[in-house]
């Protein structure tokens, strides 16, 4: 083989080599009350180190509230105490959002404004492939506390 032949095969395994996994991958849910209302969503789209969370909200009570993490999929009303534990991303707080919620009328539709916020968190994954990945085989919640360490609403993930 020549010279040319060589390098591209080289060539042809560096491009091939390099090339990475383009999957995008995200999960979803609608956060429910315990009288099985809807009152908003998260998205969460997996990027790098981490993942960003869409957090929406059409109807809330006032307060600071915390957002949880829990291994099981199931959000069963009235307290959505089901099976599973939570998930903490870092080792002094057990949640992984902490926000305060006030009530805003819109001055330009006279409404409610809706809670509309992205954060990004370190170390949440959605890949199957992640040992460490929020999709599993019972899935992930995602829970909104208050104060009082009760849970407002409840969201199960899916793809």
């Amino acid at each position: 083989m020549n010279r040319k032949t060589y390098l591209i095969i080289f060539l042809s395994l560096f491009i091939f080599s390099c090339q990475s996994n383009n999957a995008v991958y995200e999960a979803s849910g609608d956060f429910i009350t315990s009288n099985k209302e809807v009152v908003g969503s998260i998205e969460i789209m997996e990027q790098g180190p981490g993942s960003n969370l869409r957090i929406n909200l059409t109807k809330f009570i006032p307060g600071v509230h915390y957002l949880r993490i829990n291994s099981s999929g199931e959000c069963i009303p009235p307290n959505f105490q089901g099976r599973g534990n939570f998930i903490s991303v870092n080792s002094d707080i057990d949640y992984i959002y902490r926000f305060y919620l006030k009530n805003e009328i819109s001055r330009y539709t006279g409404e409610l404004k809706v809670f509309n916020k992205i954060i990004f968190v370190n170390d949440i994954f959605l890949n199957p492939d992640n040992p460490t990945s929020l999709i599993d085989n019972d899935m992930s919640s995602i829970m909104i506390f208050n104060e009082k360490s009760e849970v407002y609403a409840c969201a199960e993930l899916k793809l």
